[in-house]
């Protein structure tokens, strides 16, 4: 036969289920105080991540930049440096024009010596042109202070010839860079220039 419940016991179970309520609560606070310190960690977490993501691509930017700007820096100082080579090597160059400009004494000399002295000329002015370093040898053209510098002005009775070479003394030279559009005057030609008299 089924037992009666009695009042008590019907308390009891009452008071059982407010602890079980109770203890509940207790979990449920205790798990949702846990997991919004775990969410809070986790943005915590995330935040640093980025912080050091966009600090390492910013890095890695810099560096990048970095090597660019040293390959650039190499590269103008190995162009300085060959320049200032060249430039050196003008004097000879002037000895081989200085040579040639006699021909009468250049026609004298033994045919194969001459052959070989104007290809090692050849090749030398060759490295030049690689080099973007080109002539300023042009006559009956006007007179320009950038490329040309006047060492004596000839009287002329043509008004055309006013202001135009008639004469190089000595050769001038231009440095142009690969790519570049700019040109840089190394040394100026000397020149005579005509000048017109009425």
């Amino acid at each position: 036969m089924p037992k009666k419940k009695s009042k008590l016991d019907k308390d009891h179970k009452s008071d059982d289920n407010d602890v079980v309520d109770i203890e509940l609560e207790d979990v449920e606070e205790h798990i949702g105080s846990k997991l919004a310190d775990v969410k809070q960690k986790l943005l915590l977490c995330k935040n640093e991540r980025q912080e050091y993501l966009d600090g390492w691509q910013r890095e890695r930017a810099e560096f990048a930049n970095y090597k660019i700007a040293q390959e650039k820096a190499r590269g103008e100082v190995s162009k300085y440096i060959t320049e200032d080579v060249l430039l050196k090597f003008l004097p000879v160059l002037d000895s081989f024009d200085m040579a040639f400009s006699n021909k009468e004494a250049w026609e004298r000399v033994d045919k194969n010596w001459r052959i070989g002295v104007e290809h090692i000329y050849s090749q030398m002015f060759s490295i030049f042109e690689q080099s973007g370093i080109l002539k300023i040898d042009e006559i009956d053209v006007d007179f320009d202070p950038i490329y040309h510098q006047s060492v004596e002005t000839i009287d002329t009775k043509n008004k055309e010839d006013d202001g135009k070479i008639l004469s190089i003394e000595s050769v001038g030279y231009i440095i142009k860079s690969a790519g570049d559009t700019d040109e840089r005057v190394l040394r100026p030609a000397r020149v005579k220039v005509f000048s017109y008299k009425k």
